[in-house]
């Protein structure tokens, strides 16, 4: 936020709308559309830890009906409408990009409860996908000596928003060079 107020941006703090329905929305969509393709054999493409992970958070809620399906969507659609009336005001969206620290390797896979702690992580991210939101993600400098992220989300179309944005961040902070993750 320090990064991008420096670059002439005006940065004000808002709650955003309908985070916990949105989400909600994607991770039921995924959810059913998952189950289904692992049904018809179309998830026998993807294996490993990608397998697992989807395996883990998939398994944990019962399967959606139709009715569940279709209600899903229609919060989609509501939330759609609610973001849409706040980019208006308000056309950037600067956020995590996980709202938890990163995880150590593994943790994403080692069993149900660490895999959806990894999912509830990303609810901006998912957000932001489930509603066809152009996003961008720039690293944002260390902690602790672990990397932080942030992302800009903008309204439909304004992906150049984004991008400018990201640029004016990295150029205030410097473009992180990747870290060696061996121990």
């Amino acid at each position: 936020a320090a990064a991008l107020a420096e670059a002439g941006y005006a940065v004000e703090e808002r709650g955003l709308p309908l985070v916990r329905e949105a989400a909600g929305a994607w991770a039921r969509l995924a959810d059913a559309e998952l189950r289904s393709a692992r049904g018809a054999g179309l998830l026998a493409q993807i294996g490993g830890e990608t397998r697992r992970f989807v395996d883990l958070t998939t398994g944990t809620a019962p399967p959606a009906d139709l009715d569940a399906y279709l209600e899903a969507h229609a919060a989609r659609w509501r939330c759609a409408r609610e973001w849409s009336l706040f980019l208006e005001r308000w056309p950037l969206v600067l956020g995590p990009v996980s709202a938890a620290q990163p995880f150590r390797p593994g943790d994403d896979i080692a069993d149900a409860e660490g895999a959806l702690a990894v999912r509830r992580g990303m609810r901006l991210t998912v957000i932001a996908n489930l509603l066809g939101l152009p996003a961008a993600a720039v690293p944002a400098g260390l902690a602790d000596g672990i990397p932080q992220g942030v992302q800009l989300i903008a309204r439909r179309g304004r992906e150049d928003a984004c991008l400018d944005a990201a640029q004016a961040i990295e150029d205030r902070l410097g473009a992180l060079a990747p870290i060696d993750p061996r121990p």
